[in-house]
């Protein structure tokens, strides 16, 4: 359980900071700011942000979990094109996204192998994240193409090379 939290964790924040709007769903229920005291939404899954400090102690919790720096296979994150999303959650032709769903999934490959249906832990390249947004009634918004999104990129695998995004936490 402490492991799944986790990652759903590290989805919150690499969705945070690839986001037009840099806002995760957390849970809460009232009115919330973010860390500039401005309001980021109200109800079921409002958002507020983060210090990159408390994100390093997430981050370096699930990293240790995993012994990240020994090991190559499991899943450290999730890459997104930040203009496939921007179009997608500012798309109001099939209605307003106010809420983002972010589900765990098996890569299209591993779920028509043989291994379909059986758990591949993390790993790396087995696993992807599905994007899809809601309305306030709950019902889903697709895109213009009447799909939803997929085509994260896993880290290990596909990671940044340059710059401070090439590190595993914020390391402030």
């Amino acid at each position: 359980m402490k492991r799944t939290l986790s990652v759903f964790a590290i989805i919150a924040i690499v969705i945070m900071t690839c986001s037009c709007h840099g806002h995760t769903g957390t849970g809460h229920t009232g009115a919330l700011t973010d860390t500039l005291g401005d309001t980021v939404g109200s109800g079921v899954g409002s958002s507020q942000g983060i210090s990159p400090a408390m994100a390093d102690i997430m981050l370096n919790s699930y990293l240790n979990s995993i012994h990240a720096t020994h090991n190559d296979t499991d899943l450290q994150c999730f890459i997104y094109n930040a203009d496939s999303l921007r179009k997608y959650l500012n798309d109001t032709s099939k209605g307003k996204i106010t809420q983002v769903k972010l589900m765990l999934a098996h890569t299209i490959s591993y779920a028509n192998s043989a291994k379909a249906n059986v758990n591949c832990g993390y790993k790396s390249g087995a696993l992807t994240i599905i994007i899809a947004g809601y309305d306030n009634a709950g019902n889903y918004i697709y895109n213009a193409q009447g799909n939803v999104l997929d085509n994260a990129q896993p880290c290990p695998n596909s990671c940044c090379q340059a710059g401070p995004a090439a590190c595993d936490t914020f390391a402030l």
